[in-house]
């Protein structure tokens, strides 16, 4: 059989693969049979064409194989569009809650703050924050219509007051509340204002604050929530000034007063300096009044220190109870009312105490009261 019957039988791109098998066969068996050395090299030139054709044509198997990756292609591409497709349809959702809630929150606040100024309940004037406003925290001190007041105030709350008729006052500001530029409704610890009260007095208590000055605020509240929170200039109190006395000044003026007296001899000026040294020693240092614990903590701390009798005029004592039944001191600067540099205390035999500042450590510093 020659190549060109063979051609014409079948062409190249009709054959499969069973197809090319049959052919190569009868190839073989051709040149088996052929008896020039042209066959031979016709038959095998063919044969060499329908080898490559089975060669090139894919296995059943490649072709599933191909199919397979074609379809898990798809598939992954399907996959990640869906995924794709959740995730921007789960930001699409946050940014439309996010635009609600930012909605709403605005809106609260309009509501709350309209409503501030028309009621008078603190709970509907705004969220009450606990502690004291910040630029509250120093020393102020003022003229009322009757005495000279110093207002301490720590960054605790912790107020130490000083009336130059009542002696002291203490309270302390538990939370605050804004209600206005510069104005705040202040909450006082169990309730007790006293430390804040000054010619009038109302049901609620606040302070108007500026740069260098405040301005303590009364209010009337009423059970009809109709109350005004308007701002009064009445009273200012100065940041800075103090009107404390020191230790050293109500000695000298004791001292003028005793030497005053006992003008008329030596003698009985000498029994009066001897009556006084008797009285200091006798003191019962177990039951010590506010102002003995001051003075008696005040001359321990100036005479560490060496501080003078104009020193000691810029320094204060605050006194405060605790729960072990012990009365505890604390010595700071008028002009730095935050900072606490000394801690004192009268232990239960009435001996003077120091101790770290983290009332620590206490060691006796004093046996016997002095001024």
């Amino acid at each position: 059989m020659s190549e060109q019957q063979f051609r014409r039988q079948d062409s190249e791109e009709n054959l499969n693969k069973r197809q090319v098998k049959i052919k190569i066969k009868e190839l073989e068996a051709a040149l088996k049979r052929a008896e020039t050395m042209e066959q031979v090299r016709e038959i095998q030139n063919l044969l060499k064409v329908y080898e490559s054709m089975l060669e090139k044509q894919p296995t059943s198997a490649g072709k599933k194989a191909s199919k397979k990756k074609s379809w898990l292609k798809y598939l992954i591409v399907v996959i990640v569009l869906a995924i794709f497709s959740i995730i921007s349809y789960l930001f699409w959702q946050f940014q439309v809650q996010s635009q609600q809630s930012d909605s709403t929150s605005m809106s609260t606040g309009m509501t709350m703050s309209s409503t501030s100024s028309s009621t008078s309940s603190s709970d509907t004037i705004g969220q009450a924050i606990s502690g004291v406003p910040s630029s509250l925290v120093g020393t102020w001190g003022g003229t009322t219509s009757t005495s000279k007041v110093t207002l301490i105030i720590d960054d605790s709350g912790y107020i130490t007051r000083y009336d130059s008729k009542a002696g002291y006052t203490y309270g302390q500001i538990e939370s605050y509340q804004l209600i206005g530029k510069g104005l705040f409704k202040l909450n006082f610890v169990s309730g007790d204002a006293s430390a804040f009260q000054f010619d009038q007095t109302g049901t609620s208590y606040g302070v108007l604050i500026s740069s260098e000055s405040i301005y303590p605020q009364t209010w009337q509240t009423s059970s009809d929530l109709s109350s005004d929170y308007t701002s009064s200039k009445a009273l200012a109190l100065t940041k800075g000034t103090s009107y404390i006395p020191s230790s050293s000044s109500k000695s000298s003026s004791s001292s003028s007063s005793s030497s005053s007296s006992s003008s008329s001899s030596s003698s009985s000026s000498s029994s009066s300096t001897t009556e006084s040294s008797s009285s200091t020693s006798s003191v019962d240092t177990k039951s010590l009044t506010e102002s003995q614990v001051q003075s008696w903590v005040l001359a321990t701390y100036a005479s560490a220190k060496n501080l003078s009798s104009s020193d000691q005029s810029n320094y204060f004592v605050n006194v405060k109870s605790y729960d072990d039944g012990l009365v505890y001191a604390s010595v700071r600067k008028t002009s730095d009312s935050g900072t606490r540099l000394a801690l004192y205390r009268v232990n239960s035999d009435g001996q003077l105490e120091e101790g770290n500042l983290d009332a620590t450590n206490w060691h006796v510093v004093s046996d016997s009261f002095s001024n």
